[in-house]
């Protein structure tokens, strides 16, 4: 069941891609991603499970067999900065704590408040954020006129 969804994320990424003439994909990682996460027995058994290498591995594949570059980026502290609100998003280091602030905070589950008060969805956010710590050259102004608020719901099965 779960190879079979992994399948239809790929080739529906891989279908949009062409479709909308996307020529970068960047994805975000997080070294130690499931490492030590304590979610509970069996949360914990069913979510460590799931194979994001090898989604990651094949989605960049399938990125070089039809002419999409695929970059990876570090992804820490990309959640809990606001992309609005430029924050500075640093790189983590176990041994520095990060000590300063975020202007936006998290109000529910799936839901960001940026500091000017207006609401946006947190995994839309995040995805910005990431695209913004790698640099990218991305249209904020576009993502703002609705995706934030109202992000598209895809159906794998």
């Amino acid at each position: 069941m779960l190879f079979s969804v992994f399948c239809c994320a790929k080739k529906f990424k891989k279908g949009f891609c062409i479709r909308h003439q996307i020529g970068i994909i960047v994805c975000g990682y997080n070294r130690d991603f499931k490492r030590g996460l304590k979610l509970g027995k069996v949360t914990n058994q069913h979510f460590t499970q799931i194979s994001l290498s090898y989604l990651r591995s094949t989605l960049k594949y399938l990125c070089e067999r039809y002419g999409i570059t695929y970059l990876e980026q570090e992804e820490s502290y990309t959640s809990q900065a606001g992309c609005l609100d430029l924050d500075d998003i640093p790189v983590y280091q176990p041994d520095v704590p990060y000590t300063g602030t975020f202007s936006g905070t998290r109000i529910q589950r799936g839901l960001y408040r940026f500091a000017n008060g207006r609401t946006a969805n947190a995994d839309i956010k995040g995805a910005a954020n990431i695209l913004r710590k790698n640099k990218q050259n991305f249209d904020f102004e576009g993502l703002c006129k609705g995706l934030l608020d109202s992000p598209l719901r895809i159906r794998l099965s």
